[in-house]
Parts: C-alpha cells; structure tokens; sequence
C-alpha cells in the first residue's frame, strides 16, 4: 500500500536537516509554496518529475 506520510515525513526531514524554510526550498524547486506545505502536510503529494528533481535538490 502506498503511504503518503512516508512522504510527508522524508520531505520534511530532508529540508529541516538542510536548514531551509518551506519558502526557501518552494523557491529551489520552482513550485508555489501552497504545494510544498500541503506536501508537508500529507495532503498530497509530489509527482513523479517534481521527485526527481527533489531527488537532484537533496543529493539523495
């Protein structure tokens, strides 16, 4: 089964331990801060090219 919190928690992990605000790390992907707080909130989550570039973003 597919966990949206799985996400919502490596996200949120991953800008914390980069010491980035939500605004800061909207700005890096190019995406609205809207998206990434609801990202963070679980409420949804990022596609699959937004993924990759997050993958690009956080070295992971």
């Amino acid at each position: 089964m597919f966990d949206v919190q799985k996400y919502h928690r490596r996200i949120t992990r991953l800008r914390k331990e980069r010491n980035l605000s939500q605004m800061e790390l909207a700005d890096k992907l190019d995406i609205p801060f809207r998206t990434l707080n609801d990202w963070e909130r679980g409420n949804t989550i990022p596609d699959l090219s937004t993924l990759l570039n997050m993958e690009d973003k956080f070295d992971v």
